[in-house]
Protein backbone atom coordinates (compact mmCIF):
# COMPACT_ATOMS: atom_id res chain seq x y z
CA UNK A 1 0.00 0.00 0.00
CA UNK A 2 1.60 3.25 -0.80
CA UNK A 3 0.56 6.24 0.26
CA UNK A 4 -0.19 9.69 -1.10
CA UNK A 5 2.50 11.76 0.55
CA UNK A 6 4.93 10.23 -2.09
CA UNK A 7 5.81 12.74 -4.98
CA UNK A 8 6.81 9.58 -7.11
CA UNK A 9 5.82 8.75 -10.08
CA UNK A 10 3.27 11.71 -9.75
CA UNK A 11 1.94 12.82 -13.19
CA UNK A 12 1.26 16.09 -14.55
CA UNK A 13 -1.29 18.61 -14.17
CA UNK A 14 -4.58 16.50 -13.14
CA UNK A 15 -8.02 18.84 -14.41
CA UNK A 16 -9.98 16.62 -11.61
CA UNK A 17 -7.95 18.13 -8.63
CA UNK A 18 -10.10 20.44 -6.08
CA UNK A 19 -6.58 22.81 -5.97
CA UNK A 20 -6.68 22.83 -9.38
CA UNK A 21 -9.97 23.50 -10.62
CA UNK A 22 -10.38 25.56 -7.13
CA UNK A 23 -7.45 27.76 -8.27
CA UNK A 24 -8.37 28.13 -11.84
CA UNK A 25 -12.47 28.89 -11.21
CA UNK A 26 -11.47 31.64 -8.65
CA UNK A 27 -8.13 33.17 -10.30
CA UNK A 28 -10.10 33.17 -13.83
CA UNK A 29 -12.84 35.56 -11.83
CA UNK A 30 -10.87 37.58 -10.07
CA UNK A 31 -8.76 38.16 -13.31
CA UNK A 32 -12.57 38.44 -15.35
CA UNK A 33 -13.71 40.90 -12.65
CA UNK A 34 -10.38 43.12 -12.44
CA UNK A 35 -11.04 44.15 -16.04
CA UNK A 36 -14.48 45.94 -15.40
CA UNK A 37 -16.31 45.51 -18.58
CA UNK A 38 -19.56 46.03 -17.27
CA UNK A 39 -20.75 48.88 -15.32
CA UNK A 40 -21.90 46.96 -12.16
CA UNK A 41 -18.48 45.53 -11.28
CA UNK A 42 -16.59 47.75 -8.61
CA UNK A 43 -12.67 47.86 -7.79
CA UNK A 44 -11.68 45.15 -5.84
CA UNK A 45 -10.86 45.47 -2.41
CA UNK A 46 -8.14 44.27 0.24
CA UNK A 47 -11.06 42.00 2.28
CA UNK A 48 -12.12 40.44 -0.87
CA UNK A 49 -8.74 39.64 -2.37
CA UNK A 50 -8.40 38.52 1.36
CA UNK A 51 -11.34 35.94 1.00
CA UNK A 52 -10.77 35.01 -1.90
CA UNK A 53 -6.83 34.11 -2.36
CA UNK A 54 -7.21 32.75 1.44
CA UNK A 55 -9.48 29.98 0.72
CA UNK A 56 -7.48 29.65 -2.80
CA UNK A 57 -4.54 28.49 -0.35
CA UNK A 58 -6.41 26.50 2.35
CA UNK A 59 -7.37 24.59 -0.05
CA UNK A 60 -3.62 23.76 -1.38
CA UNK A 61 -3.03 23.33 2.53
CA UNK A 62 -5.82 21.06 3.26
CA UNK A 63 -4.87 18.81 0.43
CA UNK A 64 -1.23 18.72 1.06
CA UNK A 65 -1.77 17.80 4.81
CA UNK A 66 -4.86 14.89 3.97
CA UNK A 67 -2.38 13.89 1.13
CA UNK A 68 0.05 12.63 3.15
CA UNK A 69 -2.60 11.01 5.86
CA UNK A 70 -4.45 9.11 3.24
CA UNK A 71 -3.17 5.56 2.32
CA UNK A 72 -3.84 5.01 -1.63
CA UNK A 73 -6.14 2.13 -2.75
CA UNK A 74 -6.52 2.07 -6.40
CA UNK A 75 -9.16 0.01 -8.03
CA UNK A 76 -8.39 -2.45 -11.02
CA UNK A 77 -10.17 -2.53 -14.40
CA UNK A 78 -11.80 -5.60 -13.09
CA UNK A 79 -13.23 -4.06 -10.01
CA UNK A 80 -14.41 -0.97 -12.22
CA UNK A 81 -16.09 -3.32 -14.63
CA UNK A 82 -18.20 -5.63 -12.08
CA UNK A 83 -19.83 -1.81 -10.58
CA UNK A 84 -21.36 -1.38 -13.92
CA UNK A 85 -23.95 -4.04 -13.41
CA UNK A 86 -25.57 -2.85 -10.35
CA UNK A 87 -25.25 1.04 -11.64
CA UNK A 88 -27.08 0.24 -14.35
CA UNK A 89 -30.17 -1.38 -12.37
CA UNK A 90 -29.96 1.54 -10.05
CA UNK A 91 -30.15 3.91 -12.62
CA UNK A 92 -33.01 2.22 -14.46
CA UNK A 93 -35.02 2.51 -11.42
CA UNK A 94 -34.20 6.02 -10.79
CA UNK A 95 -34.96 6.93 -14.41
CA UNK A 96 -38.15 4.89 -14.44
CA UNK A 97 -39.24 7.43 -11.45
CA UNK A 98 -38.25 10.26 -13.07
CA UNK A 99 -39.91 9.89 -16.23
CA UNK A 100 -43.06 9.11 -14.31
CA UNK A 101 -42.52 12.36 -12.37
CA UNK A 102 -41.84 14.60 -15.52
CA UNK A 103 -45.08 13.23 -16.87
CA UNK A 104 -47.31 14.30 -13.57
CA UNK A 105 -45.36 17.97 -13.66
CA UNK A 106 -46.31 18.14 -17.48
CA UNK A 107 -49.84 17.43 -16.82
CA UNK A 108 -49.70 19.43 -13.02
CA UNK A 109 -48.08 22.98 -15.16
CA UNK A 110 -49.93 22.34 -18.63
CA UNK A 111 -47.27 21.92 -20.82
CA UNK A 112 -43.33 22.82 -21.27
CA UNK A 113 -41.79 26.04 -20.94
CA UNK A 114 -40.20 25.69 -24.28
CA UNK A 115 -43.51 25.15 -25.98
CA UNK A 116 -44.91 28.43 -24.08
CA UNK A 117 -42.21 30.12 -25.27
CA UNK A 118 -42.74 29.47 -28.89
CA UNK A 119 -46.24 29.72 -28.93
CA UNK A 120 -46.73 32.66 -27.23
CA UNK A 121 -48.09 31.98 -23.70
CA UNK A 122 -47.66 35.23 -22.24
CA UNK A 123 -49.09 34.30 -18.84
CA UNK A 124 -46.20 31.72 -18.20
CA UNK A 125 -42.42 31.61 -18.06
CA UNK A 126 -39.81 28.53 -17.37
CA UNK A 127 -40.51 29.87 -13.45
CA UNK A 128 -43.97 28.28 -13.75
CA UNK A 129 -42.89 24.55 -14.63
CA UNK A 130 -42.91 21.85 -12.02
CA UNK A 131 -44.08 21.41 -8.21
CA UNK A 132 -41.64 23.13 -5.48
CA UNK A 133 -39.21 20.37 -3.96
CA UNK A 134 -40.44 17.64 -5.88
CA UNK A 135 -38.93 18.99 -9.39
CA UNK A 136 -35.53 19.54 -7.51
CA UNK A 137 -35.95 15.86 -6.54
CA UNK A 138 -36.57 14.92 -10.15
CA UNK A 139 -33.76 16.91 -11.16
CA UNK A 140 -31.59 15.10 -8.62
CA UNK A 141 -32.78 11.80 -10.44
CA UNK A 142 -32.09 13.32 -13.54
CA UNK A 143 -28.40 14.54 -13.15
CA UNK A 144 -27.38 11.23 -11.19
CA UNK A 145 -28.65 9.31 -13.89
CA UNK A 146 -27.06 11.08 -16.97
CA UNK A 147 -23.82 10.96 -14.78
CA UNK A 148 -24.22 7.40 -14.19
CA UNK A 149 -24.59 6.81 -17.91
CA UNK A 150 -21.71 8.76 -18.71
CA UNK A 151 -19.46 6.52 -16.36
CA UNK A 152 -20.72 3.29 -17.81
CA UNK A 153 -19.71 4.86 -21.23
CA UNK A 154 -15.98 5.50 -19.96
CA UNK A 155 -15.87 2.27 -18.06
CA UNK A 156 -17.34 -0.07 -21.12
CA UNK A 157 -17.24 2.34 -24.12
CA UNK A 158 -20.64 1.36 -24.63
CA UNK A 159 -21.66 3.79 -27.20
CA UNK A 160 -25.57 2.92 -26.05
CA UNK A 161 -24.99 4.53 -22.97
CA UNK A 162 -23.30 7.94 -24.72
CA UNK A 163 -26.13 8.09 -26.73
CA UNK A 164 -29.02 7.62 -23.91
CA UNK A 165 -26.54 10.63 -21.54
CA UNK A 166 -26.26 12.78 -24.90
CA UNK A 167 -30.35 12.22 -25.48
CA UNK A 168 -31.06 13.18 -22.14
CA UNK A 169 -28.97 16.57 -22.09
CA UNK A 170 -32.12 17.43 -24.32
CA UNK A 171 -34.21 17.23 -21.54
CA UNK A 172 -33.62 20.75 -19.72
CA UNK A 173 -33.61 22.75 -23.74
CA UNK A 174 -37.59 21.92 -22.99
CA UNK A 175 -37.78 23.82 -19.69
CA UNK A 176 -35.43 26.12 -20.89
CA UNK A 177 -33.26 25.16 -18.17
CA UNK A 178 -29.77 26.54 -18.69
CA UNK A 179 -28.97 26.06 -15.19
CA UNK A 180 -29.16 22.26 -15.22
CA UNK A 181 -27.92 21.82 -18.51
CA UNK A 182 -24.22 23.16 -17.19
CA UNK A 183 -24.84 21.15 -14.02
CA UNK A 184 -25.22 17.81 -16.11
CA UNK A 185 -22.40 18.34 -18.36
CA UNK A 186 -20.23 19.71 -14.89
CA UNK A 187 -21.01 16.25 -13.35
CA UNK A 188 -19.55 14.47 -16.82
CA UNK A 189 -16.62 16.80 -17.20
CA UNK A 190 -16.22 15.72 -13.38
CA UNK A 191 -16.51 11.85 -14.46
CA UNK A 192 -14.28 12.41 -17.31
CA UNK A 193 -11.49 13.77 -15.63
CA UNK A 194 -11.23 11.78 -12.75
CA UNK A 195 -10.89 8.40 -15.24
CA UNK A 196 -8.91 9.70 -17.87
CA UNK A 197 -5.94 12.29 -18.33
CA UNK A 198 -6.11 15.35 -20.76
CA UNK A 199 -4.57 15.82 -24.43
CA UNK A 200 -4.30 18.62 -26.52
CA UNK A 201 -6.75 17.61 -29.03
CA UNK A 202 -8.91 16.65 -25.83
CA UNK A 203 -8.49 20.22 -24.59
CA UNK A 204 -9.01 21.58 -27.76
CA UNK A 205 -12.22 19.57 -28.53
CA UNK A 206 -13.34 21.43 -24.94
CA UNK A 207 -12.45 25.07 -25.82
CA UNK A 208 -15.21 24.57 -28.60
CA UNK A 209 -17.68 22.68 -26.58
CA UNK A 210 -17.47 25.31 -23.98
CA UNK A 211 -17.86 28.26 -27.03
CA UNK A 212 -20.84 26.29 -28.38
CA UNK A 213 -22.15 25.76 -24.93
CA UNK A 214 -21.95 29.28 -24.15
CA UNK A 215 -23.80 30.55 -27.34
CA UNK A 216 -26.60 28.16 -26.55
CA UNK A 217 -26.71 29.81 -23.17
CA UNK A 218 -27.34 32.81 -24.61
CA UNK A 219 -29.89 31.89 -26.72
CA UNK A 220 -31.79 29.75 -24.48
CA UNK A 221 -31.92 33.21 -22.17
CA UNK A 222 -32.86 35.26 -25.45
CA UNK A 223 -35.73 32.80 -25.88
CA UNK A 224 -36.60 33.41 -21.98
CA UNK A 225 -36.67 36.76 -21.85
CA UNK A 226 -35.26 40.02 -24.18
CA UNK A 227 -32.51 39.57 -26.19
CA UNK A 228 -29.32 40.77 -24.42
CA UNK A 229 -31.20 42.17 -21.58
CA UNK A 230 -27.58 42.94 -20.19
CA UNK A 231 -26.58 45.47 -22.89
CA UNK A 232 -27.06 48.44 -20.19
CA UNK A 233 -23.71 47.19 -18.28
CA UNK A 234 -21.46 47.36 -21.36
CA UNK A 235 -19.40 50.46 -20.07
CA UNK A 236 -17.67 51.92 -23.42
CA UNK A 237 -18.58 52.06 -27.00
CA UNK A 238 -15.12 49.83 -27.90
CA UNK A 239 -16.23 46.99 -25.04
CA UNK A 240 -19.88 47.60 -26.85
CA UNK A 241 -18.94 46.77 -30.58
CA UNK A 242 -17.07 43.45 -28.88
CA UNK A 243 -19.83 42.58 -27.05
CA UNK A 244 -21.96 42.83 -30.53
CA UNK A 245 -19.54 41.15 -32.23
CA UNK A 246 -20.24 37.86 -30.31
CA UNK A 247 -22.95 35.60 -29.74
CA UNK A 248 -24.98 37.02 -26.92
CA UNK A 249 -23.99 33.79 -24.59
CA UNK A 250 -21.11 35.97 -24.21
CA UNK A 251 -22.50 38.86 -22.64
CA UNK A 252 -24.15 36.48 -20.69
CA UNK A 253 -21.40 34.56 -19.28
CA UNK A 254 -19.59 37.30 -18.43
CA UNK A 255 -22.06 39.47 -16.93
CA UNK A 256 -23.55 36.03 -14.66
CA UNK A 257 -20.04 34.94 -13.69
CA UNK A 258 -18.95 38.47 -12.36
CA UNK A 259 -22.12 40.04 -10.76
CA UNK A 260 -22.29 37.69 -7.93
CA UNK A 261 -18.44 38.64 -6.91
CA UNK A 262 -19.59 42.10 -7.32
CA UNK A 263 -22.29 42.05 -4.66
CA UNK A 264 -19.58 40.69 -2.25
CA UNK A 265 -17.70 43.36 -3.29
CA UNK A 266 -20.34 45.85 -2.49
CA UNK A 267 -21.25 43.83 0.92
CA UNK A 268 -18.08 42.82 2.45
CA UNK A 269 -16.71 45.83 4.38
CA UNK A 270 -19.91 47.02 6.05
CA UNK A 271 -21.90 43.64 6.49
CA UNK A 272 -23.38 43.11 9.70
CA UNK A 273 -23.08 39.05 10.95
CA UNK A 274 -25.93 37.79 12.91
CA UNK A 275 -23.64 34.89 14.05
CA UNK A 276 -26.63 32.89 13.79
CA UNK A 277 -26.49 30.14 10.95
CA UNK A 278 -29.82 30.67 9.50
CA UNK A 279 -28.54 32.20 5.65
CA UNK A 280 -26.22 29.07 5.57
CA UNK A 281 -28.18 26.20 5.87
CA UNK A 282 -31.85 27.48 5.09
CA UNK A 283 -31.31 25.90 1.59
CA UNK A 284 -31.48 22.61 3.04
CA UNK A 285 -35.04 23.28 4.17
CA UNK A 286 -37.66 22.08 1.29
CA UNK A 287 -39.02 24.90 -0.73
CA UNK A 288 -42.24 24.23 0.74
CA UNK A 289 -41.03 24.40 4.22
CA UNK A 290 -39.37 27.77 3.49
CA UNK A 291 -42.48 29.16 1.88
CA UNK A 292 -43.69 28.68 5.65
CA UNK A 293 -41.08 29.47 7.81
CA UNK A 294 -40.18 32.29 6.24
CA UNK A 295 -42.04 33.65 2.44
CA UNK A 296 -40.35 35.81 0.37
CA UNK A 297 -37.14 35.49 2.32
CA UNK A 298 -33.53 35.61 0.44
CA UNK A 299 -30.46 32.80 1.56
CA UNK A 300 -28.19 36.08 2.64
CA UNK A 301 -28.16 39.45 3.78
CA UNK A 302 -26.18 40.77 0.95
CA UNK A 303 -27.29 44.63 -0.90
CA UNK A 304 -27.35 43.68 -4.39
CA UNK A 305 -25.23 45.80 -7.19
CA UNK A 306 -28.11 45.34 -9.58
CA UNK A 307 -31.67 44.39 -8.40
CA UNK A 308 -31.87 41.59 -11.89
CA UNK A 309 -28.38 40.20 -11.07
CA UNK A 310 -29.46 38.33 -7.52
CA UNK A 311 -27.25 36.02 -6.89
CA UNK A 312 -23.97 36.51 -4.33
CA UNK A 313 -21.07 33.58 -4.76
CA UNK A 314 -21.14 30.22 -2.12
CA UNK A 315 -19.94 32.84 0.26
CA UNK A 316 -23.32 34.95 0.98
CA UNK A 317 -24.47 33.05 3.61
CA UNK A 318 -21.79 32.39 5.03
CA UNK A 319 -20.63 36.08 4.97
CA UNK A 320 -24.02 37.08 6.12
CA UNK A 321 -23.99 34.98 8.99
CA UNK A 322 -20.64 34.57 10.14
CA UNK A 323 -18.57 37.76 8.67
CA UNK A 324 -15.24 37.43 6.59
CA UNK A 325 -12.99 35.37 8.96
CA UNK A 326 -16.56 33.29 9.39
CA UNK A 327 -16.81 32.56 5.57
CA UNK A 328 -13.53 31.51 5.26
CA UNK A 329 -13.30 29.44 7.85
CA UNK A 330 -16.76 28.11 6.53
CA UNK A 331 -15.62 27.05 3.42
CA UNK A 332 -12.56 25.46 4.51
CA UNK A 333 -14.59 22.95 6.22
CA UNK A 334 -16.28 22.17 2.85
CA UNK A 335 -12.70 21.85 1.31
CA UNK A 336 -12.09 19.22 3.72
CA UNK A 337 -14.80 17.20 2.80
CA UNK A 338 -14.24 18.24 -1.31
CA UNK A 339 -10.81 16.31 -0.76
CA UNK A 340 -11.45 13.72 1.09
CA UNK A 341 -14.35 12.45 -1.53
CA UNK A 342 -11.83 13.61 -4.16
CA UNK A 343 -9.07 10.99 -2.91
CA UNK A 344 -11.31 7.86 -3.71
CA UNK A 345 -12.70 8.88 -6.71
CA UNK A 346 -9.03 9.79 -7.76
CA UNK A 347 -8.55 6.07 -6.92
CA UNK A 348 -11.28 5.41 -9.27
CA UNK A 349 -13.92 4.03 -6.77
CA UNK A 350 -16.83 4.13 -8.64
CA UNK A 351 -19.33 5.60 -5.58
CA UNK A 352 -16.76 8.18 -5.15
CA UNK A 353 -16.24 9.13 -8.33
CA UNK A 354 -20.33 9.51 -8.56
CA UNK A 355 -19.80 11.56 -5.77
CA UNK A 356 -16.72 13.78 -6.68
CA UNK A 357 -18.83 14.44 -9.86
CA UNK A 358 -20.95 16.50 -7.68
CA UNK A 359 -18.63 18.05 -5.99
CA UNK A 360 -16.59 18.89 -8.75
CA UNK A 361 -19.59 20.68 -10.31
CA UNK A 362 -20.20 22.51 -6.95
CA UNK A 363 -16.58 23.62 -7.22
CA UNK A 364 -17.08 24.82 -10.58
CA UNK A 365 -20.45 26.86 -9.85
CA UNK A 366 -19.23 28.27 -6.27
CA UNK A 367 -18.61 31.76 -7.49
CA UNK A 368 -22.34 31.90 -8.78
CA UNK A 369 -23.90 30.11 -5.94
CA UNK A 370 -23.72 27.44 -2.86
CA UNK A 371 -24.76 24.22 -4.46
CA UNK A 372 -22.98 22.05 -1.62
CA UNK A 373 -26.16 23.29 0.23
CA UNK A 374 -28.81 22.57 -2.10
CA UNK A 375 -31.16 19.10 -1.56
CA UNK A 376 -31.08 18.36 -5.12
CA UNK A 377 -26.85 17.91 -5.12
CA UNK A 378 -26.79 16.68 -1.45
CA UNK A 379 -29.32 13.82 -2.50
CA UNK A 380 -26.95 12.81 -5.47
CA UNK A 381 -24.10 12.41 -3.11
CA UNK A 382 -26.85 10.60 -0.66
CA UNK A 383 -27.49 8.32 -4.00
CA UNK A 384 -23.76 7.67 -4.80
CA UNK A 385 -23.06 6.68 -1.04
CA UNK A 386 -25.91 3.84 -1.47
CA UNK A 387 -24.59 2.31 -4.63
CA UNK A 388 -21.16 2.46 -2.80
CA UNK A 389 -22.72 0.40 -0.04
CA UNK A 390 -24.68 -1.97 -2.67
CA UNK A 391 -21.28 -2.42 -4.66
CA UNK A 392 -19.06 -2.98 -1.82
CA UNK A 393 -21.73 -6.02 -1.02
CA UNK A 394 -21.48 -7.06 -4.39
CA UNK A 395 -17.78 -6.63 -4.49
CA UNK A 396 -17.60 -8.96 -1.13
CA UNK A 397 -20.06 -11.77 -2.41
CA UNK A 398 -18.05 -12.04 -5.74
CA UNK A 399 -14.75 -12.40 -3.88
CA UNK A 400 -16.46 -15.15 -1.48
CA UNK A 401 -17.62 -17.25 -4.63
CA UNK A 402 -14.18 -16.76 -5.81
CA UNK A 403 -12.39 -18.16 -2.70
CA UNK A 404 -15.38 -20.94 -2.63
CA UNK A 405 -14.23 -22.43 -5.98
CA UNK A 406 -10.73 -22.31 -5.49
CA UNK A 407 -11.34 -24.19 -2.17
CA UNK A 408 -13.88 -26.70 -4.11
CA UNK A 409 -10.85 -27.06 -7.21
CA UNK A 410 -7.73 -26.26 -6.17
CA UNK A 411 -4.60 -25.82 -8.68
CA UNK A 412 -3.77 -30.05 -7.97
CA UNK A 413 -7.33 -30.60 -9.26
CA UNK A 414 -8.30 -32.15 -5.68
CA UNK A 415 -10.99 -31.01 -3.55
CA UNK A 416 -10.43 -29.67 -0.30
CA UNK A 417 -11.79 -32.00 2.66
CA UNK A 418 -13.22 -30.34 5.67
CA UNK A 419 -10.82 -30.37 9.17
CA UNK A 420 -11.87 -33.63 11.14
CA UNK A 421 -13.41 -35.23 8.13
CA UNK A 422 -11.95 -39.31 8.32
CA UNK A 423 -10.20 -40.47 5.00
Amino acid sequence: MTHRGSFTNRRSLNLSNPVVIYSLVWLGVLLLVSFRFTTNLLPLNASTLLLVLGNVASMGVIYFLLRGMTPKKEINKQGLDNSVGPLKVLIKRLLIVWVLGSLFEIIYSGGLPLWWAFSGVPEKNYTDFGLPTFHGLMNALYLFSVTGLFFNFMVTRDRNTLRWSLLLLAWPVFMLGRGIVLCAVGQMAGVYFCLKRVSIKTGLVMVLAAIFLITVFGWTGDIRGRSTPFSYLVNTQRQSEVFEFLPSGFLWFYVYVTSPLANVINNIDHIQPSYVPYHSIINLVPSFGRALIAPGLRADSLELVDQSLNVSTFYAGFLSDFGLIGALLAVCILQITCVMIYFPAHDKRPWAVLAYAVVFESILFSVFYNLFFLHTYIIQVLLAFYFGVKEKRLRRRLENSRSLTVLRHPVGGQPVKASGSSK
